[in-house]
């Protein structure tokens, strides 16, 4: 660990002493103090991880892109990591983040989705959630997956997402909720619903599947 920082300093040509300085800086902040003597190969991935994102900021850099560094790290350390990703933010470091979690997309300031290779949206993580429309219910009980096709038929329905036993439905218009009742009703009287809060990864998945069927002339206008 102390060689790899080391070696980062002096291919940045910082002298002995800020070399020294900087480095029981970045050891203290990435909680990496007692594993100087430690070999690289031997450290966890949430530690491993840490090592890298020290040694890119010895070159004091003002803009870093990180290419999804939590993959494989497990909860406690991705903490830990955004964490210290919040210091760097803080300290003025901008930072170019490619994730596939959207828990963790919801932390930057600014978020593009990509569909395909292409930008299917973009904006803050809540301006993307409030721009979203519509309105979002899950509708749980006996069956319901099956039923699929059926709830997507009725009126004003624009998406149906299967999520585990339940199905995530999407309405054009959020005015339509007692007649999306209705017609639930009408299709099976045992069903459940809930109206929901989106999150980016609904508003995620939406984008996706909107943009796949609209490909396969599927999507309702």
């Amino acid at each position: 660990v102390g060689e790899n920082l080391g070696f980062f300093a002096d291919l940045h040509g910082l002298d002995r002493a800020s070399a020294k300085a900087l480095i029981e800086d970045l050891l203290a902040r990435t909680g990496l103090a007692e594993f100087r003597g430690r070999r690289a190969g031997q450290l966890s991935g949430g530690m491993m991880q840490k090592l890298a994102l020290a040694c890119a900021l010895v070159s004091r850099p003002s803009v870093m892109f990180l290419d999804e560094p939590t993959t494989g790290v497990d909860p406690a350390s991705r903490r830990a990591f955004w964490q210290l990703l919040d210091q760097v933010r803080a300290e003025g470091v901008g930072i170019g983040y490619a994730t596939a979690n959207m828990d963790e997309a919801e932390r930057c300031d600014r978020v593009g989705l990509l569909v395909d290779g292409r930008f299917a949206l973009q904006g803050s993580p809540l301006d993307l959630i409030r721009e979203a429309g519509g309105a979002l219910f899950e509708v749980s009980g006996r069956g319901v997956r099956a039923k699929r096709a059926d709830v997507r038929a009725i009126d004003n329905v624009r998406m149906v997402l299967p999520v585990g036993e339940a199905l995530k439905v999407w309405l054009e218009d959020a005015r339509a909720g007692l007649a999306f009742h209705a017609g639930l009703e009408r299709l099976s009287p045992g069903l459940s619903v809930r109206r929901l809060r989106p999150t980016l990864h609904d508003v995620a998945l939406r984008a996706h599947a909107g943009l796949a069927a609209l490909g396969r002339g599927e999507v309702r206008r």
